[in-house]
């Protein structure tokens, strides 16, 4: 549960330098990534109503987080350094 951390260490910092896009983006990527963790933890354990959409979750969850890093990296490359 690494990536969910650091999404939201990253937006609580992103918060105090009053980034408030930043923040939200990365609070709601650490959430959305952490409840999809789960369920598709749950469809692969075999629960009723997940089972049939388990692959499709974790490849979603997966993209989430792929994409949010990506994003990141990207913001980070283009800010001036100090």
């Amino acid at each position: 549960m690494g990536l969910p951390l650091a999404c939201l260490v990253l937006g609580r910092r992103f918060a105090a330098w009053g980034r408030r896009g930043w923040a939200v983006y990365s609070t709601a990527t650490g959430i959305a990534f952490a409840v999809g963790t789960v369920l598709t933890g749950l469809a692969f354990n075999q629960a009723e109503p997940l089972v049939e959409v388990g692959g499709l979750l974790q490849r979603a969850t997966v993209t989430l987080g792929w994409a949010w890093q990506t994003r990141l990296a990207i913001h980070l490359l283009a800010e001036p350094s100090t």
